[in-house]
């Protein structure tokens, strides 16, 4: 999900991995392992990401009472791995 108004980084910044310099975006846009590509789209100082991928690569903390309610969701319907510790 994607808040911040940013636009998608051009594909003309594209940068194989062993030649993306400081400020470039570190994001890999391929499938290749092997030739890792990356977005190479200008970032922050204190960022290896661009804005788009930035949202990409971390996940919002969750407010308190978010972590809350997922944890008493979690102990609502149990833990499998607990399960399986009681069978054996």
């Amino acid at each position: 999900m994607f808040t911040r108004d940013d636009a998608e980084p051009s594909p003309r910044f594209h940068k194989p991995l062993l030649s993306i310099g400081s400020r470039q975006c570190r994001f890999i846009v391929s499938e290749s392992t092997r030739d890792a590509i990356c977005c190479g789209s200008p970032t922050s100082e204190a960022s290896s990401w661009c804005p788009w991928h930035e949202q990409v690569v971390f996940t919002p903390r969750l407010s308190e009472r978010d972590r809350h309610r997922a944890l008493s969701y979690a102990r609502s319907i149990g833990r499998p791995d607990r399960q399986l510790r009681r069978a054996a």
